[in-house]
């Protein structure tokens, strides 16, 4: 399956560029619902031999659920933070962190589910 960028409009990711954030960082995120600190999340799976990532899955994570992810017994909070260079959590943008620092499988868990996002 196929999707195209301009069906993300009203995501953000960790880089000014929508591209850039999805094709080079692999992440996107839209605020789903404020009261909860909900988001819709679109992160990279699959790269090509350019480092560039080319297919995508899609979940929903809230600022809750990723702090208590972070306490989990297999999460390192101690090295994470100290790979971060910082203690205070900043939701969704230390997702990109957390998937350099244990791999998208860790965060998110695998995935078979996985689309083509081609620019427009």
């Amino acid at each position: 399956m196929c999707k195209k960028l301009s069906e993300y409009d009203g995501y953000e990711g960790g880089d000014a560029s929508i591209e850039i954030s999805l094709y080079e960082y692999g992440l996107l995120w839209k605020l789903k619902d404020p009261e909860k600190k909900e988001y819709d999340i679109v992160y990279g799976t699959d790269t090509d031999a350019n480092c560039n990532y080319r297919r995508f899955s899609t979940t929903t994570m809230s600022e809750k659920e990723f702090i208590d992810l972070t306490k989990e017994s297999w999460f390192d909070k101690k090295g994470f933070d100290s790979f971060r260079g910082t203690e205070e959590i900043n939701f969704p943008g230390d997702l990109h962190s957390a998937i350099q620092y244990y791999g998208v499988d860790n965060i998110f868990g695998g995935t078979s589910n996985t689309f083509k996002i081609l620019e427009d």
